[in-house]
């Protein structure tokens, strides 16, 4: 293990000038937000939380700016528990998305969380931050539902979907259905109250109007 772990800090740049670092944790804050508010404006799963996200969406580039007019008065120590409350933001977005089908919007920050680890703290360090957002991720999927989402945009008091035909709910396209389903069906439409099989009059039967030209005169 020793061996290994010498080997990796042998063939990483770690470490990066202060400054170098402030600015790559403030570009991912910035981005980041950035990148949650354009979530927002796309098509997305009706299921997030609208007021989480603007407001995390919001506050995460105020804070990339603060980091990047500061990168080079903060402490080296401070980083690592910028990137765990940014670890927290995620989990966050993840547990408020409503489905495992809906948190992939958000799942590929932790990406990010393990790259700048690698490349800016030392391997205990990085070790230590990749098996908080490992933790953090599986925690929140185990718990989520595992149930699909719609992808839609709210609008209003509701929102629109993007939908197949025979998703929605008392329609089905008729070229999807087993050809036994649709014979069934016709069979079903020739026999209706509505229609009878064999006199073709109301009920199937008939109803005794006299100045119905269908009916039979013996």
């Amino acid at each position: 293990m020793t061996g290994f772990l010498a080997w990796l800090r042998g063939g990483r740049p770690f470490p990066y000038p202060r400054h170098t670092a402030g600015s790559a944790m403030a570009m991912f804050y910035f981005a980041g937000g950035l990148t949650i508010l354009l979530i927002l404006l796309l098509p997305h799963p009706a299921t997030l939380d609208i007021g989480v996200m603007l407001v995390i969406g919001g506050v995460s580039p105020l804070l990339g700016l603060a980091i990047l007019r500061l990168r080079f008065r903060l402490a080296t120590s401070a980083y690592p528990w910028l990137l765990v409350v940014g670890t927290g933001i995620v989990t966050v977005l993840m547990a408020t998305a409503g489905s495992r089908s809906a948190s992939g919007s958000f799942s590929f920050f932790y990406t990010w969380i393990v790259i700048y680890a690698l490349l800016f703290f030392s391997p205990v360090s990085a070790a230590a931050q990749v098996g908080v957002a490992a933790a953090a991720y599986l925690t929140v999927w185990v718990s989520l539902d595992p149930s699909e989402t719609n992808i839609g945009v709210h609008a209003g008091a509701g929102h629109s979907g993007f939908r197949h035909r025979h998703d929605r709910p008392g329609r089905e396209d008729a070229v999807t259905r087993p050809r036994g389903q649709r014979d069934r069906l016709a069979d079903g439409r020739r026999q209706s109250p509505r229609t009878g099989p064999a006199t073709g009059l109301r009920g199937g039967r008939d109803d005794g109007n006299p100045t119905d030209p269908c009916r039979r005169h013996d």
